[in-house]
């Protein structure tokens, strides 16, 4: 039993109150405090430590609290010690207990946190039309110039790495 003061500061047996740190809890049998082991936490004054959920983690002991997974890694099962990282075309929040697969269409952004869909900005489609049309005219032009038209394609800055046989 611990004698304990309450808040009239008067002393009293109380069998269920530990005076154990955060990280720490009572064992009973041992009647002392112990650490925590790494995987678990304990706010203090506890009969147990408590495992990390899903998507947290604790890598060392006695500690008052777990970590949650960064995003693009994963925690599946309780008391676990790290997060593992999304396999490849996969994603995850912070804190995730699994990661979700990125459907068709889509990638995982560079945090791997969120699948983007494999889109065109709007526009972009068309500028990139106009710059190939606009490409296509020049070369025209100079092909229809006899003087030029060996040359054409060597002197082009967008073709630069076209190379045309003479």
């Amino acid at each position: 039993q611990r004698r304990v003061r309450d808040v009239w500061n008067s002393w009293y047996d109380n069998p269920d109150f530990y005076f154990c740190d955060a990280g720490s809890f009572y064992n009973v049998t041992a009647d002392d405090c112990e650490t925590c082991p790494a995987g678990s936490y304990s706010l203090g004054n506890a009969v147990s430590c408590t495992p990390c959920a899903a998507g947290m983690y604790n890598p060392v002991i006695a500690q008052a609290a777990c970590v949650a997974c960064e995003a693009g890694t994963y925690a599946s099962d309780t008391g676990s010690v790290s997060c593992s990282a999304c396999p490849a075309g996969s994603v995850s929040e912070a804190a995730a207990a699994e990661c979700s697969v990125c459907g068709p269409g889509s990638h995982p952004d560079s945090d791997k946190e969120k699948c983007l869909t494999d889109t065109c900005v709007p526009g972009e489609k068309r500028r990139k039309m106009v710059l190939v049309l606009r490409v296509l005219q020049d070369l025209l032009v100079r092909l229809s110039m006899p003087q030029a038209a060996p040359n054409v394609l060597q002197e082009h800055p967008t073709l630069s790495v076209i190379r045309h046989p003479v």
